[in-house]
């Protein structure tokens, strides 16, 4: 998916996407690719894949960004869309190019290839899946004998500041060199600040051992800490990451609170084996194509 040139600076762009940008320079990806070719490759590409022709249905083929064009029928040939037009021409066209195919109908139903919504923030997503899950969304559990409704659409029950220090304090990285990562954090979902005689307020993250709620080296002042919010506008660091962060890249910002393209400062300063880690995006894509339909993310739909 291109972007025409433009290039853009926000971690959550999936387009020149700034962390996978830093990453590429600090880490050695074709060396993982090397040792897993089909990560190289990816499933659009798998030779195995399976080859049909959809016809019998109302087909818009999306072509140059067309909403209004339809087709008689679509030919696809191991994950890619080689023919569209009448069905007489894709079947001819499948022909030519020697692809042993089948014929599936839509028996009146709507296909959209490659619908893809364009916010998922799908590289960054999965690069930082890994992490600990620190948002306000309960995962599904994935037993459906014991939870036959999904629980991926619902809050937790209790989301607050006591929650997200436990949390972190119960999955402390057993390496004390290592940084506690996390991701999806929202305090905004949390419960206000009660302030006596004035207004309540938000919940704020950001660095300092202050004892109350928000300040980060609370919960844990000797391993650097960064938690990158659910928006992935904004990411917190304790005081000890920030002052790595500074260190390192020369990005300082005094309560710990890292905005848009300063948050690659606070990824390119993690240890590099957490770095590498991220590299499992290859495997955690197949998950995200999986899951995120479930959760109301079209990625490709037939309806």
């Amino acid at each position: 998916m291109g972007s025409n040139g433009n290039d853009h600076d926000y971690i959550q762009c999936g387009c020149h996407n700034p962390v996978w940008e830093a990453l590429k320079d600090t880490l050695d990806p074709a060396s993982y690719i090397a040792s897993h070719p089909n990560a190289a490759q990816g499933p659009a590409r798998d030779a195995n894949g399976e080859s049909l022709v959809f016809h019998d249905g109302i087909i818009y083929p999306l072509r140059d960004g067309n909403m209004d064009e339809r087709v008689e029928a679509l030919g696809i040939h191991a994950g890619d869309v080689v023919a569209a037009g009448t069905l007489a021409a894709v079947e001819a066209r499948m022909q030519a190019l020697g692809i042993d195919y089948k014929k599936q109908s839509l028996h009146g139903k709507t296909l959209l290839p490659g619908l893809v919504e364009p916010h998922a923030h799908i590289v960054q997503s999965c690069a930082m899946d890994g992490w600990l899950n620190l948002g306000a969304i309960e995962p599904d559990d994935g037993d459906t004998q014991q939870a036959p409704e999904k629980n991926s659409q619902r809050l937790r029950p209790l989301y607050t500041w006591g929650w997200l220090k436990e949390t972190i304090q119960n999955n402390l990285p057993e390496d004390s060199t290592s940084w506690v990562l996390g991701h999806l954090v929202d305090p905004a979902l949390m419960p206000f600040k009660v302030m006596p005689g004035g207004l309540n307020q938000l919940i704020t993250l950001q660095c300092g051992d202050t004892p109350e709620e928000g300040y980060l080296d609370t919960i844990e002042a000797k391993r650097p800490m960064l938690l990158i919010s659910a928006s992935m506008h904004t990411a917190y660091m304790n005081t000890a990451a920030r002052d790595l962060v500074h260190e390192r890249t020369g990005v300082m910002v005094e309560n710990g609170v890292l905005q848009e393209t300063q948050i690659v400062a606070g990824i390119l300063s993690i240890p590099a084996r957490q770095k590498l880690a991220m590299l499992k995006i290859f495997e955690r894509l197949d998950t995200f194509f999986t899951t995120a339909p479930a959760a109301g993310s079209p990625c490709c739909t037939t309806r």
